[in-house]
């Protein structure tokens, strides 16, 4: 099992010495986030983006801790804004996807996850490639 409290206490260090560091301050984020803190993810996401407002991962990171807080319409936005800044970002469409399906946007989901199977098979990620298929026949199924 992975320390997050650890991580959080290193990347704390890592702001303190350099409170530019927009990165440190997702990773922090993501370790708070997996303790479950995830107001304090929300915060540490934020303030990535102060800091570097095309970071992709920041927004595609916040997306996830919105969809844990049932927050579906923020996540989508997030989600939306990862895939603006980075175009290939397949892991934003497969999470776009899912959040529309929650949101009980059948078709945009499917579209959404096609083209997530597509960048994944195209950057040679078979498994990723794989459960976007399996999760488009699912969705497909759930509509019939």
């Amino acid at each position: 099992m992975r320390n997050f409290n650890q991580a959080i206490a290193d990347f704390t260090k890592a702001i303190g010495l350099n409170r530019n560091n927009d990165t440190a301050f997702i990773s922090r984020g993501n370790a708070k986030d997996e303790l479950g803190n995830h107001q304090e993810a929300l915060s540490d996401y934020e303030q990535a983006l102060t800091l570097n407002p095309n970071n992709a991962r920041a927004y595609y990171n916040r997306g996830l801790t919105h969809n844990r807080l049932k927050q579906h319409q923020q996540a989508l936005a997030d989600y939306t804004e990862t895939i603006r800044i980075q175009p290939t970002f397949a892991e934003a469409f497969y999470n776009r996807g899912l959040t529309r399906f929650n949101l009980k946007n059948t078709n945009e989901a499917i579209e959404d996850l096609q083209k997530a199977a597509d960048l994944f098979k195209t950057q040679g990620r078979t498994e990723n490639y794989r459960n976007a298929l399996n999760m488009i026949k699912i969705i497909q199924q759930s509509a019939s």
